[in-house]
């Protein structure tokens, strides 16, 4: 999997999912390499990385927590 993950970084996107094949009949497995297929151009982990962004989606979903949490906790809300 190590291997794997390491050529999906690097964008040898077709050699991750070949290894992915064998294991094709698990759902996980499969839903992984349906996305790999249609996003293959959009995944550039390799150029983000060196320009420093991150490729992760955890800061925005914290924000979002974060943002939406502290309006609906508002003292003296109350929702029916």
């Amino acid at each position: 999997m190590e291997t794997t993950k390491d050529q999906l970084n690097a964008r040898q996107i077709d050699d991750g999912i070949a290894d992915l094949m064998p294991c094709r009949w698990f759902e996980a497995f499969g839903t992984c390499i349906r996305y790999c297929e249609t996003n293959k151009d959009l995944m550039r982990c390799d150029l983000c990385r060196k320009r420093g962004l991150p490729i992760g989606s955890g800061v925005e979903e914290s924000a979002c927590k974060q943002i939406v949490g502290s309006r609906f906790k508002r003292a003296g809300c109350h929702w029916p």
